[in-house]
C-alpha cells in the first residue's frame, strides 16, 4: 500500500503548519496570552521539525 504523504513532503508541511502558527495569530487579532500560546507551539514543532532525521531536517 502506497503511503498518501513521503517523508520530504510530511517534513514541508510540518514546516508550513510551524509558519502558520507563528505568524496567524497577530494577523487574526487573537489576544496576547493566545499568541503567545501559538507562537510557543509554533516554535517548539518548528524545533522538532528542524532536528528530526529527515529529508529536510538538518539531522541527516
Amino acid at each position: 500500500m502506497d503511503k498518501p504523504v513521503n517523508p520530504k513532503l510530511h517534513g514541508i508541511i510540518d514546516y508550513v503548519f510551524s509558519g502558520i502558527q507563528l505568524i496567524a495569530p497577530p494577523l487574526l487579532g487573537l489576544n496576547t496570552d493566545t499568541q503567545q500560546n501559538y507562537q510557543a507551539l509554533g516554535t517548539g514543532f518548528l524545533l522538532a521539525s528542524t532536528l528530526t532525521n529527515t529529508p529536510v531536517g538538518l539531522k541527516k
